[in-house]
């Protein structure tokens, strides 16, 4: 009689037993969740506050450099600091120049980064910064800014050739037009913030070959008949050494030519705006033939019911429109228009900023008017800067991997 009340004794031990292990588990449980969720709160504040020491590092810096006008000689090239403390945070910085030698070019971009360190946490960032007066902000532009035109070499003016002008006419070597001082010129890197920032066109997306024609197209941040659009209008086409002829187009933006041919020209009327009225909106690394007349409309763009040069995206004068049949609009380029080889004037050609390039020749019997504007010498464009402060690209800041 007794053996039941035995076994019902050992069930409700092992209940009781089940439901105290039960009970320890849950225990074990939320307190390892709650050790988890702790460790994760702080690893979360450490990488915040690594995060925030790397811009402070790069913060840092930019105040070092902008307060010792020797800064390239005082520092070496890509090498790392040792750690700096600020409130329970440290940092390291480094400062690299383009091309690894940061005395030898004082018009060469630099790379500023930082590491920010924080318990096991690391984070860092990274600036690229660029030549800049914080002295006198307003003399922050290279000087060939100051000129209508400007060659840093060769100035070229054949017999019956005339030069309209506002603005200065001037050299770096010829006599008639001697600079005294040189101007400065942009650095071999103007190119790089306009490459990195910009939309490829593909060399094949242009029709024929050698040359290869950007013809009858409009060109903005908001259309591209080649493919993506892009934020800032700026567009590269790496011409790999072939000749491109530029006609019967509007382009209102930046456009890049790299490696271009020697024959590369503007060859009819055309309309080259940038969108911001201190930027580039032409750059050809080589020559560029410049003839801004058409046998049948003159110095005029036309729509002639074929193309919409002011659409949906592409304002011209501010009033854009969907239809072909607006007035005739005068063939010109605007802001600043930049050649590293010979620009040649080879018929009559408006230019209403600035033309700076390696040498510019004016063929015999052409008219070139030039209209000097000043906005990118007030407000210098990125790449066309000096100073022996820095200050940073824009859309450079970029959190790297370590």
């Amino acid at each position: 009689m007794t053996q039941p009340s035995r076994d019902r004794r050992g069930s409700v031990y092992v209940a009781v037993l089940g439901a105290a292990m039960i009970v320890a588990t849950i225990a074990l449980t939320v307190s390892a969740m709650g050790r988890l969720a702790l460790r994760s709160a702080s690893d979360q504040r450490d990488r915040r506050q690594a995060q925030v020491a790397a811009r402070s590092g790069v913060e840092f810096m930019l105040g070092v450099i902008n307060q010792y006008s020797d800064w390239r000689s005082r520092m070496t090239s890509g090498v790392e600091s040792g750690d700096l403390t600020s409130n329970h945070v440290r940092f390291s910085w480094s400062v690299t120049d383009v091309d690894g030698d940061l005395a030898d070019d004082p018009l060469d971009h630099a790379v500023i980064r930082a590491i920010g360190k924080s318990g096991e946490a690391r984070s860092a960032l990274t600036v690229t910064v660029e030549p800049f007066n914080h002295t006198v902000p307003l003399s922050s532009a290279v000087t060939c800014l100051q000129s209508a035109l400007h060659a840093d070499d060769a100035l070229t003016i054949a017999p019956g050739a005339v030069i309209q002008r506002s603005g200065d006419v001037t050299s770096n070597s010829e006599a008639a037009y001697l600079a005294s001082p040189a101007k400065s010129m942009p650095s071999d890197h103007v190119f790089d913030y306009y490459v990195s920032r910009g939309t490829t066109i593909p060399i094949g997306s242009l029709t024929g070959a050698n040359p290869s024609r950007f013809r009858g197209v409009v060109l903005s941040r908001h259309l591209n008949p080649f493919g993506e659009t892009n934020p800032w209008g700026i567009y590269v086409i790496d011409c790999e050494g072939a000749d491109v002829e530029l006609s019967l187009c509007r382009v209102y933006g930046t456009l890049v030519l790299l490696n271009a041919g020697p024959n590369t020209a503007i060859s009819d009327v055309a309309i080259i705006q940038p969108e911001a009225d201190n930027y580039p909106s032409l750059m050809v690394q080589g020559d560029l033939s410049i003839d801004l007349q058409s046998d049948t409309t003159g110095a005029e763009l036309h729509e002639l019911s074929r193309i919409n040069y002011n659409p949906p995206g592409a304002p011209y004068d501010g009033v854009e429109d969907s239809d072909q049949v607006d007035n005739a609009r005068p063939a010109t380029l605007d802001g600043i228009v930049y050649v590293t080889g010979t620009a040649t004037i080879s018929d009559d050609a408006v230019i209403r900023g600035c033309l700076v390039a390696g040498n510019v020749t004016v063929n015999a019997d052409k008219v070139l008017t030039l209209e000097y504007r000043p906005y990118a010498r007030d407000y210098p464009p990125p790449g066309f800067t000096i100073g022996a402060g820095v200050r940073p690209l824009p859309g450079s800041w970029r959190e790297v991997g370590l």
